[in-house]
């Protein structure tokens, strides 16, 4: 009979060895790095746009910078989670223990790439350049005024998105780890607005707050739609259908095979789902501006 002693095999780069904790050590040095030259070129973004107008060539070269580094980071989560034993299993099925222990160090880093965003965007909202007029919108409104008034609503957007998402996966695994990531950002969120309120004026305030609840609204319409239209497309029967979608990719293929309903099914009837709740809520909104 064997006396040996069982380890437990590494469900994370940190405990996995050398390598894949350098390459997720770098990823999420990276991510942290982006969050705070992502929240600069915004700043500058709104900047250039209120002010006088947007440089092309440096914007493109922001844009190619941020998106690479999304990339990168993707690739190097990957190639850690390639090099450690159990990495690329479904974290779903493992227990709710097994699944927070996991999921601690992105939990931590997480937050302190948020505090580190919170303390930038402070800096920024409280730089001379912030309190110029943005004379080319308008003379009543500052720099600041106009960057908060896409952040915030961005920033619910996303702890609506994140919430949605978290409720969901809670529901199907019996398990409170989804949530945590949503406290996070909610967190975030709170301390944004807590930076950012007192620099709007009562007009902007309440444009911002009717921003933010559309741009909220068509979030998670917007994931209810693709999140529905994939699973019916996983679940539904493998046999054509006389449906709208089928219909379209017939006029677009003219022979589509059962492959082909599989493969673009879901995504036509997510885009014509997506489109007709888009004309019917930029009609309410028409109607409501006359």
């Amino acid at each position: 009979m064997s006396t040996a002693i069982a380890r437990p095999t590494p469900t994370h780069p940190l405990t996995a060895g050398t390598t894949p904790a350098i390459l997720w050590t770098i990823s999420e040095l990276l991510e942290l790095a982006r969050r705070v030259l992502g929240a600069c070129f915004g700043f500058w973004c709104i900047f250039h746009l209120a002010v006088d107008m947007l440089p092309v060539v440096p914007t493109l070269g922001g844009l190619a910078l941020l998106y690479g580094s999304v990339l990168m980071e993707r690739w190097l989560h990957r190639d850690a989670n390639f090099r450690t034993p159990g990495g690329l299993v479904n974290t779903a099925r493992r227990p709710t223990r097994t699944r927070a222990l996991q999921a601690g160090p992105g939990w931590a880093s997480t937050a302190v790439g948020y505090l580190l965003t919170l303390t930038v965007l402070r800096e920024l909202l409280h730089t001379p350049a912030a309190a110029i007029p943005a004379a080319a919108v308008n003379d009543t409104w500052t720099v600041a005024q106009i960057f908060i008034l896409g952040l915030i609503p961005c920033a619910v957007a996303t702890l609506t998105l994140d919430t949605a998402r978290a409720t969901y996966r809670s529901i199907t695994t019996r398990s409170w780890v989804p949530f945590v990531h949503p406290v996070l950002t909610a967190g975030f969120t709170v301390g944004l607005t807590a930076i950012a309120w007192p620099l709007l004026s009562p007009h902007a305030a309440e444009a911002t707050v009717d921003i933010a609840v559309t741009f909220a609204f068509l979030t998670l319409v917007m994931w209810g739609v693709v999140a529905f239209g994939l699973r019916r497309g996983r679940t539904g029967p493998s046999a054509p259908s006389p449906d709208l979608a089928g219909v379209v990719l017939m006029w677009w293929h003219g022979a589509p095979t059962l492959d082909d309903r599989r493969r673009y099914g879901p995504w036509i009837t997510v885009g014509l789902i997506s489109g007709t709740a888009l004309v019917v809520l930029l009609v309410v909104g028409v109607m409501g501006a006359l």
